[in-house]
Parts: C-alpha cells; structure tokens; sequence
C-alpha cells in the first residue's frame, strides 16, 4: 500500500485532526524562513500522536547539533533533509542518531541526474524527490513525472511537488510505471492557509488514494 506522509503541520487543532486520519506521516519543519516553521509548538502537540503516524522533523542545511535538540525535545522518528546536505552529512547524522531514519530530499528538474541518488541509498531510508523552486519546498509546483521513467534503483522513493486533490489517477498511473514509489509527500496542494490543511479534502483523497479502482 502506497504510504501518505502530511507535510508543513503547524496548528495543535489542525494536526489532531490530520492525524484521526492515521497517515503514515507527519512532516514538521523547523526551518525558520518558512511560512510554516513550527516555532514555538508545544512538544505535547506531538507526543500525543498515535505511534502510527510517524513524526518527521524537516530541517534545511541545519547543524547536527540542532537536529538533535529537536529530535530529542519532540520525540521525533524521522528526519527530512531538505538542503544540499552531502552523503558524509548523512552518514554523520546517522551515526548520532542510528535509531532516527532519514528522508533525503531532491529538486527536481529536466537535466536532474539520478546517478548522484546512489551514494545516498545507505543512509537515506527515503529519496524524496520534489519540484525546484524558489523555495526550499512547499512550492506548489509539479515536475515532470515522466523524469522518474529514468529512475534504474529500486531504493524507495517518496514522490513530493505540488501534489493536488484530483491528482488520484496519476499518482497510481506514475506508481503502476516506476515501482520504487512507495510513498507521496503532500503539503500546500490540500492548504487553506500556510501550515493548516483541509481535512475534508485530505479525507477524500486519502479514501480515493486506497481504493483499487482509479
């Protein structure tokens, strides 16, 4: 079953509804830049959560250190790299915190060379792979889909970028063609404000996202 993760969470009310409908993530960011940094959230926000949706901690080009503070303040299971952090960030990041598991995010763009994926797969337990965009993500933008043909690993992808409520048909139609999606990643396309979603919307596309028929 192709795994839901809900990210730029930000509004207590907002992420306990979220989270009734059990997606298998929740993505926080502590990005400060951001309109949806999650500054000055109450660490219980999070820890009530049922243990089956995974807390992500998305962080840009940030120190180890930090990353740490955070991962140990929130109680949080993975962390998304949302920078040009390198291979050797990853590994050193993985070495401090060998129960965390680590989403590595890429912008993608027509002359993206997938090659530079593989030094990333012994580290990374995701490859998010995302629209580049003015912003670091939470762009709203689509990439061409069809670049993922390309893709030759079969290391789990996480396919992010601009990602709306009647996209149903192709995500199962671009899953169906390149088996290592294993996950979506879904964020400003089902907002009604920066950082608050519409639970409605995401009800629907969750339902229609699990059923078999397109």
């Amino acid at each position: 079953m192709l795994e839901i993760k809900v990210c730029g969470m930000k509004a207590p009310q907002n992420i306990a509804d979220v989270a009734s409908l059990q997606p298998n993530y929740m993505g926080f960011i502590f990005y400060p830049p951001s309109k949806r940094y999650i500054k000055n959230l109450p660490p219980q926000t999070l820890n009530t959560l049922s243990k089956n949706v995974k807390k992500v901690g998305v962080f840009v080009q940030d120190s180890i250190s930090n990353i740490i503070q955070a991962v140990t303040y929130y109680k949080l299971q993975f962390i998304q790299l949302h920078g040009h952090e390198s291979p050797d960030y990853c590994k050193q990041l993985q070495n401090e915190l060998p129960n965390i598991k680590i989403i590595k995010a890429f912008s993608m763009h027509n002359n993206f060379n997938f090659k530079q994926l593989t030094a990333y797969e012994t580290t990374c337990a995701y490859l998010l792979l995302d629209t580049k965009g003015k912003a670091p993500g939470g762009n709203g933008i689509k990439f061409n889909w069809q670049l993922l043909r390309q893709y030759q690993s079969m290391h789990p992808i996480m396919l992010s970028g601009g990602i709306q409520p009647n996209d149903i048909a192709a995500i199962k139609a671009i899953c169906a063609t390149v088996p290592a999606i294993k996950a979506i990643d879904i964020n400003s396309g089902f907002e009604i404000t920066p950082g608050v979603k519409d639970v409605a919307a995401l009800t629907t596309f969750i339902h229609a996202l699990k059923t078999k028929k397109n």
